[in-house]
């Protein structure tokens, strides 16, 4: 947000997120006579950008708290496999690669105005969530 005035009568939130959840599914199967040779690939490559910014000019009034905040919640489930059969032998290979680029910001440029008059807090926060366990 830039050169701009908003005034808030209570609480003032900028927030900017990201949700991700990404299902790969790869698979194969062969059956011969002879020698059987199976393989898959997965491959996935995400690049997040997420962003929440007071640029320079704004104006930002809050009767309560102010919040700039920005987060990146992003989830990959792959899966995959190969079988092969054949009545001389057998081979499956299955493989699976991921690239996940995230750049979460959340930033007060120079000549950007807060005035937050609540009590309670100003705060500026950027996170990547990653998943449980």
């Amino acid at each position: 947000m830039g050169s701009s005035v908003v005034t808030a009568g209570d609480d003032l939130a900028l927030r900017a997120s990201a949700l991700e959840n990404v299902l790969s599914i790869a698979a194969s199967l062969v059956a011969t006579n002879n020698v059987g040779l199976s393989g898959v690939v997965s491959t996935q490559t995400l690049d997040n950008t997420v962003k929440a910014e007071l640029r320079s000019g704004a104006d930002v009034r809050a009767a309560g708290d102010a919040l700039i905040d920005a987060f990146d919640d992003t989830h990959v489930l792959v899966i995959g496999g190969s079988a092969a059969f054949g009545k001389k032998a057998g081979i499956g290979l299955a493989g699976a690669n991921i690239n996940v680029r995230r750049d979460v910001e959340a930033e007060v440029e120079a000549g950007a105005e807060i005035d937050a008059y609540a009590i309670g807090s100003f705060g500026i926060g950027a996170a990547l969530l990653a998943p449980d366990g």
